[in-house]
């Protein structure tokens, strides 16, 4: 049987932020490494499944609440009709940091749930 002392585990949210504004958090974070990863909004948008309307708001929103682009845009494709899309230097850095970010803090987590079942530190 199950308890709810049992299911108690710790958990937590990295957030990319810009001085006091708040840039976003993990949906945003990997639209900015699929971007970077693939210089494409189509192709970044898929890749994290988030719909056209929210990959505008989300690059228009990091780019105006960070102080300058994140994300630069460039016409591309057939007729020009793809935006290719590339980090700025900051970008990239955010991207970068957030990743790094991200994996100390699954560390972390898991150096938690490891103490909590048994009772020792790692």
């Amino acid at each position: 049987m199950t308890t709810h002392r049992d299911s108690l585990e710790f958990g937590g949210s990295v957030w990319l932020k810009s001085g006091e504004e708040m840039l976003g958090g993990a949906s945003r974070i990997a639209l900015l490494a699929a971007i970077r990863d693939t210089g494409s909004i189509t192709a970044a948008t898929k890749a994290v499944g988030m719909s056209y309307k929210g990959r505008g708001d989300a690059v228009d929103t990091m780019n105006n609440l960070a102080g300058e682009p994140l994300v630069r845009t460039a016409s591309g494709g057939r007729g020009g009709a793809e935006n290719h899309r590339d980090l700025s230097r900051r970008g990239a850095r955010a991207s970068q940091f957030s990743s790094t970010c991200g994996r100390g803090h699954r560390r972390l987590c898991l150096r938690l749930a490891t103490h909590r079942e048994t009772g020792h530190e790692n």
